[in-house]
């Protein structure tokens, strides 16, 4: 008789990380999908379907269905957010409100079943200036009345807890901050979906501010794998731990030149002045993920630009 398989729940599981994620563990895990669906489902949720993933559609401020599917999980992924710097300046309450309120409504309904809850984190709680970045910096939030900052308050609440119920429930939790992900598939507003999708359209590529600004950038191939080995590996209750690509840091006036290279394009590289406050440099210390999750990354810039400009030439906007 086969084993009964381990059950996953996703919040945000029809979002860009969710799905990808979810196909990753279909294999191994039952996996469920909670999702409000406001937004176009990312991918191909048909062959999510094939793969055996339940979708359902539900809010993480609610209680129906969140509660029955808390208390059935083995394994929860709490990716559902609202993101976006656009959303930062437009809802700058709704991000609070959603991402602080959403942790807490499922840290209540999880239930002695639940053994490891991996909360997805952020690279933008360390703030404007963050080289080399380790988890155990202090954060910062610069000026509290700058909306920029509402998104990273959120994930640094979150964290805090997801790491205080599990060490009052028993629950083992992993933070993963992540560093800027990229690649087929991805929607809303990001600096590498957008200009390709310009470069493609053969428009101008807009790079914001002088260009200078660093970002280390990491395929999404790459951030799954650090997480399932999060969901898999063992001894890595309480912690939190980076996962990024040091090797892909490049300068914004850079990702656009790399991005007219991997689309075949003649598209113009102008500028444009920022339209609130922006990140000087962020790249990741992945020490920590190296030691317990066996993490570094397979797949360079170049190539993921070249595999995702393929994608988006194939499938178009998102």
């Amino acid at each position: 008789m086969a084993m009964k398989k381990s059950r996953i729940l996703i919040t945000g599981g029809a979002g860009f990380l969710g799905l990808n994620l979810a196909l990753a563990a279909a294999a191994d895990y039952d996996v469920c999908l909670l999702d409000n669906l406001r937004r176009k489902p990312i991918g191909d949720l048909n062959r999510a379907k094939q793969s055996g993933i339940e979708l359902v559609q539900g809010d993480v401020l609610g209680r129906s269905p969140l509660t029955e599917l808390a208390r059935d999980a083995d394994i929860v992924v709490h990716m559902a957010a609202i993101a976006g710097v656009l959303n930062y300046y437009k809802a700058p309450y709704d991000v609070l409100r959603v991402n602080i309120g959403g942790a807490m409504n499922l840290l209540e309904l999880l239930t002695e079943k639940t053994r490891r809850l991996i909360f997805i984190s952020s690279s933008e709680v360390y703030g404007t200036n963050a080289g080399n970045a380790h988890e155990d910096q202090p954060l910062t939030v610069d000026d509290m009345k700058e909306p920029r900052w509402t998104y990273a308050v959120s994930k640094i609440a979150g964290e805090k807890l997801c790491l205080t119920a599990g060490a009052q429930k028993g629950l083992e939790v992993v933070c993963l901050r992540p560093f800027n992900i990229y690649g087929p598939g991805q929607s809303g507003n990001g600096a590498v979906r957008d200009m390709t999708l310009a470069a493609l359209a053969g428009e101008d590529i807009v790079v914001y501010g002088d260009g200078e600004q660093v970002r280390a950038w990491c395929f999404v191939d790459d951030f799954i794998a650090a997480t399932m080995a999060a969901i898999r590996q063992e001894g890595v209750g309480d912690e939190i731990i980076n996962i990024g690509d040091a090797t892909g840091a490049v300068t914004a006036r850079r990702l656009a030149e790399l991005i007219v290279v991997a689309t075949d394009s003649e598209s113009r590289i102008t500028h444009k002045a920022h339209f609130g406050t922006d990140i000087l440099l962020r790249t990741p210390d992945i020490a920590k993920a190296k030691k317990l999750l066996g993490f570094s990354a397979k797949i360079d810039l170049e190539a993921g630009l070249k595999i995702t400009a393929d994608w988006y030439r194939e499938h178009g906007r998102t």
